[in-house]
């Protein structure tokens, strides 16, 4: 969920590390469908139903038709 109130969206978490190592310090999300207006210091939190699974804060966007595999 990318907002207090929106609609939960499903993603893949993709670890981020220093130089590509998966030291769960940061990640990518890949959405499975657009969101509109997502900006830089929104907050991103991790649902499992009423279970949250962690959270951070958004650092970049990029446009699905410029990410890996979009």
């Amino acid at each position: 969920r990318l907002r207090a109130h929106g609609q939960e969206v499903g993603c893949r978490v993709v670890p981020q590390g220093p130089e590509g190592a998966a030291d769960g310090s940061r990640a990518r999300l890949d959405l499975d469908e657009p969101v509109a207006a997502v900006a830089p210091g929104q907050a991103a939190v991790l649902y499992d139903g009423d279970l949250v699974l962690g959270g951070g804060t958004v650092a970049a966007t990029t446009p699905a038709s410029a990410a890996p595999g979009g």
